[in-house]
């Protein structure tokens, strides 16, 4: 049987989703497994090994298959599959189009979107939705049960005093971000190398060169394998809620990970050594250089 699993959105949207892709390899193991969907995705999933076949998104034409006409080459290229997951939020259009481009009864709408007052790991709404799909579902991983095991840790740590403090002081959403002074201030008393990660939105936003006259090291600009190889030679990372910040826990790296107003119990990190710090009032400010600083002392 082929399968595609299609799956847009933010890279830590994406890397959440991986666990499905490795239940799916284990589930159907005799299945030939593909994937449509964010290019970093695809890349983090790459490094992993959770998957051969791998289509972006941003290539191509796939990009139709979320406009009123897809293409023919995409109409072609979903025919060629027995059973598709659309786990994506699709509208009736983009579901009425790709009725026309497939035979409806393979295709499987999963919209990743929980609910309002969902309460638990936005992880363990996937598997609740797989289950409902009756597709290769797992009473394991239900919304009361526990998360999906993650895969081991890609680094064998040796001593953590030799290596690099990363932080990355940005995300998705300025609202997310810990003021950028506090993380300066930070770097400066944990007496330790620590260098600093910036991604496109933080150098636009003027971050690069507030940092850069500090005298810290910045990292920037970037590739998938560049900022992994990054990440797996470092000793502790610190960041808000984003994507890197995602990528770090998911490889093994200790991570303390920074929640003001997006909520820490749904969009928690997933790893084996994470902390995470979440504002009581929202206000991701209210969180105190002394906090961060007394959780990163620990996770060392």
């Amino acid at each position: 049987m082929k399968i595609l699993l299609v799956r847009s959105g933010g890279t830590g949207d994406c890397i959440l989703t991986l666990p499905i892709v490795q239940h799916l390899k284990n589930k159907m193991p005799e299945s030939e497994l593909a994937v449509l969907g964010n290019t970093a995705m695809l890349e983090v999933g790459a490094i992993a090994g959770l998957f051969a076949q791998r289509y972006s998104l941003d290539s191509g034409d796939y990009h139709t298959l979320f406009s009123q006409a897809p293409s023919d080459t995409v109409r072609n290229f979903l025919k060629g599959y027995d059973l598709i997951l659309f786990f994506t939020a699709a509208s009736q259009l983009i579901r009425e189009n790709i009725a026309n481009s497939c035979d409806l009864s393979n295709c499987h709408f999963l919209d990743p979107r929980p609910p309002s007052g969902f309460s638990g790991h936005i992880t363990q709404y996937f598997f609740s939705i797989l289950n409902d799909s009756s597709v290769a579902g797992s009473n394991d991983y239900s919304v009361a049960g526990a998360l999906p095991p993650m895969p081991a840790p890609l680094i064998q740590w040796g001593n953590a005093h030799s290596r690099q403090i990363l932080i990355h002081p940005g995300s998705g959403s300025t609202d997310k971000n810990w003021p950028l002074e506090k993380f300066i201030e930070l770097a400066r008393q944990l007496n330790r190398r620590v260098e600093f990660i910036m991604g496109p939105a933080e150098i636009e936003r003027g971050m690069l060169n507030s940092i850069k006259a500090t005298g810290f090291t910045v990292h920037s600009g970037l590739t998938m394998p560049e900022l992994t190889t990054l990440l797996t030679g470092a000793s502790l990372y610190i960041g808000n809620d984003s994507g890197i910040t995602h990528l770090s826990a998911w490889l093994g790296l200790p991570t303390v990970a920074l929640f003001g107003m997006s909520s820490s119990e749904l969009w928690r990190p997933l790893g084996n050594d994470v902390r995470v710090i979440a504002a009581k009032d929202g206000a991701i400010d209210s969180i105190s250089i002394q906090q961060v600083l007394d959780v990163a002392l620990k996770a060392m």
